[in-house]
C-alpha cells in the first residue's frame, strides 16, 4: 500500500513539474514580445542599482526603474499603467524599514490587480525556492548572491550573455 502511495506521489510531482515548465515557457514567450520598464523592488537601493546596471550592461536600451517598498511600487504601476511595465523583479524579503511593507504585498497586488504583469521573485533564502516555485507556478525565483547576470537576463526575457556570466553579489547588511 505504501509503495502505491509513493508511486502516486511521484506521478503527482512529475505532473506538477511539467506544469511548472509549461507555464514558465509560456511566460518566456510572452516576455520576448513585451516591452517597457523593468521595475526592481528592493529595500536596499544599492542592490536594486546593481541589478539595474548589470541589466543595462546587457541591453543598453533597457529602461530600469526601482522602488524601495511595495507602496511606492504599486504607486509607480498605477501612475504609469500596467502596459508600461515589462516585468517586476521583487525582493520577497523587503525589510519594511523604508515603507513598512514586504515583497508579498506587491506580489499579491500584481496577481489581483494586474495579472498581465509578469514578475520575478528574489529571495536571500535558498531554502524557500521550492516552496515559492510551488506557490507561483511558472515564476522565476532567483537567489540573491547565487544568481548570475544570465539568470536575471533569462528571467526577464533577454538572450544570454556570451561571456561574463558572473554572480551578482548579495550584501546582507
Amino acid at each position: 500500500m505504501v509503495a502505491k502511495y509513493n508511486e502516486l506521489f511521484a506521478m503527482i510531482d512529475e505532473a506538477n513539474e511539467k506544469l511548472r515548465l509549461f507555464f514558465r515557457q509560456q511566460r518566456r514567450e510572452e516576455l520576448t514580445t513585451r516591452s517597457g520598464v523593468v521595475l526592481v523592488v528592493d529595500d536596499m537601493p544599492e542592490q536594486a542599482d546593481l541589478v539595474a546596471r548589470m541589466l543595462r550592461k546587457r541591453d543598453a536600451g533597457l529602461i530600469v526603474s526601482s522602488c524601495v517598498d511595495s507602496k511606492s511600487a504599486i504607486a509607480y504601476i498605477k501612475q504609469h499603467g500596467s502596459q508600461a511595465i515589462r516585468i517586476v523583479i521583487v525582493d520577497l524579503e523587503l525589510r519594511g524599514r523604508l515603507g513598512n511593507s514586504d515583497g508579498a504585498v506587491i506580489v499579491r497586488w500584481i496577481e489581483s490587480h494586474c495579472p498581465e504583469i509578469p514578475y520575478v521573485i528574489l529571495t536571500g533564502k535558498a531554502d524557500r525556492i521550492e516552496m515559492l516555485k510551488e506557490s507561483h507556478p511558472g515564476i522565476d525565483v532567483l537567489v540573491k548572491g547565487q544568481s548570475s547576470i544570465n539568470d536575471y537576463a533569462d528571467a526577464i526575457g533577454l538572450s544570454q550573455l556570451d561571456a561574463d556570466s558572473y554572480t551578482l553579489p548579495y550584501d546582507m547588511s
